[in-house]
């Protein structure tokens, strides 16, 4: 049931009670969108509410789950050195619980302990109560992440919380929750913003990486750079790298960055499996050639000297990378985190390709140190270890699909001494290759050639195809005289192309790719070169996937902030939302002269349909009153969702304060059409609070105050109807709402 009219004597003392409650609704709206910790949050909470005189003391704790115990964060209103004594329990049956606070976070419920010391078992609780001079109390549970919240507050005599200040009391709750929840989103989105940050961090130390192996450094200068590098890019707490003896299979240590004191002498690894050193992950990886990872390090280890070791540092999560020479395991590349988790799969897959590049570094630089008499080779391999390096480069721009196979084709070609390079996908279940790209003038020639993944198809009788289906590199020395070369005989001739390479990629949606390159000369492929195109098509496919892991990264963030702008019951925009626009539309209205009227909605009784039907029915009523609003409003009006059963309309288009009052006559009926639940017919009214600007105010804060003391008069002058901030005032009569 509605609560009566206030009386004369007694309206001056509920203006001052809805006017305390308004300004500690800014407050908290101010303190939400500062994104404050939880503790600091509830802190001030607590100085809110005691600074507006709304309680004389503020207890405020969590209930964590598998926990039968409140977890005070705050408590005001008892000396300091007695707080500790508050150690209470929800379980009603236990000696140390308040019933009415164990029935709160029972039954997610509002409870009201208007003379709670009455009821109190404890003597020493209720000494101090007493002494404090706090007689009642009312809880309000909230919802947390991690268990139930309860917001209780405190007065000076019996009775203190009557109906309107409970009421208020529970309004108030709504926004601990929503708050909570919202630094819970942004805490999320600034989590995912690091680890994008993170990866895009790693990504240019690799293009630092690749372009230091692009001068062929010796062994030392790559692995200090490797170790210091990716430490120096703030991808790691800490890296070192070793390599095997291949007499005894010891690793010999011999280049780290930021490593804890001592820990070369502890840390003994052997091939050996038989021997303890060799029963470790580093060991293992060494032993299988494949990267290890242990996210929760410490946990892993056994007990021992080096996990003591470990306990003293940072190090919580590490990855071991091995890496080859002359195709024999020659080393590895340790990389440490200082958190447990540390190391997600795109970290991993980097870290995986870098091993290969120090691997393709090693092998590089040998082959420099043999002086390979072929000159011509080695200003090729340069100059397509500098397309390698210009292709990583781009890959940091995450370019789409077209551009970048465009690119790495016309970087190929003018890089070396091929004449053309073309690029084709085929998906999943399909038989022809479809060329994506190529370079130059060789496009025309090849765009109508097919080839065909069907192995007994005279198109799939090609070293493309075979390299295709095998996914293993095609090698043709001399085109000539190659079985099948007849299939492209026009286009090598025209082009002038002898001989050609097939490099075969995957991609992880099962699409297979191809990256082909010919040359003028016979026998032009050797395996440098062969190696160098394997590693550029590797990183065609790893710039094709990490496109798409953009595009979802960027459709999750919109999803994500949509979701954040949104109320989910209704599908309006949320309070967040409203503000944001809110603050837009002022600016635009303040330049262009014009005015904008803000009507804020509360549903007149809409608690007691709650209590008494239900939340099911509770929520029909907000969501067919949300539907029957925009309904009401024309497209230029913007309708919000701001909390509870409060509702806000930005309306800009009226000419008049008559067009303004047809306009809130509209959103009165639109509150007031029968809502039908089950078997029951629910008709509710509104009370709206209206303010204009530029006319009442000149500022957003100002203008959000004014209506919402309009709203509170009209609450407690009655309900059902509306109020202006300069005093104007209308109501909706039985005749409109049947027949607005």
């Amino acid at each position: 049931m509605d609560n009566p009219s206030p009386t004369p004597s007694d309206a001056p003392d509920r203006l001052s009670l809805f006017q305390r409650f308004t300004n500690a609704f800014f407050e908290t709206d101010r303190l939400i969108m500062q994104f404050p910790s939880p503790q600091t949050f509830f802190e001030k909470i607590g100085q809110i509410m005691m600074k507006a005189d709304l309680a004389h003391a503020v207890w405020i704790g969590v209930v964590h789950p598998e926990s039968e115990w409140i977890d005070w964060k705050v408590m005001t209103g008892i000396p300091e050195h007695q707080k500790s004594v508050f150690r209470i329990s929800v379980d009603p049956e236990s000696t140390e619980s308040i019933l009415f606070l164990s029935e709160a976070v029972r039954t997610h419920k509002m409870a009201i302990g208007n003379n709670f010391l009455s009821a109190l078992t404890q003597p020493q609780w209720h000494r101090i109560l007493s002494e404090s001079g706090l007689q009642s109390s009312i809880a309000v549970p909230f919802r947390q992440k991690k268990g139930v919240g309860i917001f209780a507050l405190f007065g000076n005599r019996v009775g203190f919380f009557e109906t309107e200040l409970a009421s208020l009391i529970e309004k108030f709750s709504a926004n601990l929750t929503f708050a909570l929840e919202n630094r819970e989103r942004e805490e999320d989105r600034r989590k995912k913003d690091e680890r994008v940050s993170r990866l895009q961090r790693f990504t240019r130390s690799f293009a630092e990486i690749n372009e230091l192996l692009m001068k062929r450094p010796d062994p030392d200068q790559l692995f200090d750079a490797v170790s210091r590098i990716i430490v120096d890019s703030g991808q790691a707490r800490t890296s070192v790298i070793g390599l095997v003896d291949p007499q005894s299979g010891w690793v010999q240590w011999g280049w780290s960055t930021n490593s804890p004191k001592g820990w070369e002498k502890l840390l003994r690894v052997n091939l050996n499996p038989v021997l303890p050193e060799g029963q470790t992950m580093t060991a293992k990886a060494l032993r299988n050639g494949k990267i290890a990872l242990e996210n929760d390090y410490l946990s892993s280890l056994p007990e021992g000297d080096w996990k003591s070791f470990i306990k003293t540092t940072d190090i919580r999560a590490v990855t071991v990378v091995p890496f080859f020479f002359q195709q024999e395991i020659h080393g590895l590349l340790g990389v440490a985190g200082d958190r447990i988790g540390f190391f997600d799969q795109e970290l991993i897959d980097l870290l995986d390709k870098l091993g290969k590049n120090i691997t393709f570094g090693l092998e590089n630089h040998a082959q420099e140190a043999n002086q390979k008499k072929d000159a011509e080779k080695i200003r090729s391999l340069q100059r397509l270890t500098k397309a390698l390096a210009d292709t990583n480069r781009m890959l940091i721009e995450i370019p789409p699909p077209q551009k970048l196979l465009e690119t790495a084709c016309q970087i190929v070609v003018e890089a070396g001494e091929t004449s053309a390079a073309w690029i084709g996908l085929i998906d999943p279940g399909e038989e022809f290759l479809e060329w994506k790209a190529a370079s130059g003038s060789s496009w025309q020639f090849f765009k109508d050639v097919r080839i065909s993944f069907d192995k007994e198809s005279p198109d799939g009788q090609v070293p493309t195809a075979e390299a295709l289906r095998t996914g293993l590199p095609q090698i043709v020395e001399d085109y000539s005289e190659t079985p099948g070369s007849h299939i492209w005989p026009d286009a090598m001739q025209k082009i002038g192309l002898k001989s050609l390479c097939a490099i075969p990629f995957n991609l992880h949606t099962g699409q297979k790719g191809v990256l082909v390159v010919g040359a003028e000369k016979t026998s032009f492929f050797d395996d440098s070169l062969v190696d160098l195109l394997s590693q550029l098509a590797s990183n065609i496919a790893f710039g094709l996937e990490n496109w798409e892991r953009e595009q979802i990264r960027k459709m999750r963030e919109t999803e994500i902030r949509n979701l954040s702008l949104t109320d989910e019951l209704t599908g309006l925009p949320n309070r967040r939302h409203f503000h944001e626009y809110l603050k837009d539309v002022l600016d635009h209205v303040q330049d262009s002269r014009g005015k904008i009227a803000l009507a804020i909605i509360d549903l007149d009784g809409f608690k007691t349909i709650n209590d008494s039907m239900g939340h099911p029915a509770g929520d029909k009523v907000l969501t067919r009153v949300g539907q029957n609003l925009q309904r009401s409003l024309s497209e230029k009006a913007f309708l919000s969702r701001i909390g509870g059963d409060e509702f806000a309309v930005l309306i800009s288009d009226f000419e008049n304060r008559n067009r303004l009052v047809s306009q809130l006559h509209k959103l009165s009926f639109a509150c007031a059409q029968e809502i039908l639940f089950e078997d029951f017919s629910i008709r509710i009214s509104a009370s709206i609070g209206v303010s204009v600007f530029p006319d009442d105010t000149g500022n957003m804060e100002q203008m959000l105050r004014l209506a919402d003391f309009a709203l509170y008069r009209v609450k407690a002058e009655g309900k059902s109807g509306w109020l202006f901030a300069d005093g104007e005032t209308g109501k909706l009569s039985l005749n409109d709402m049947v027949n607005p």
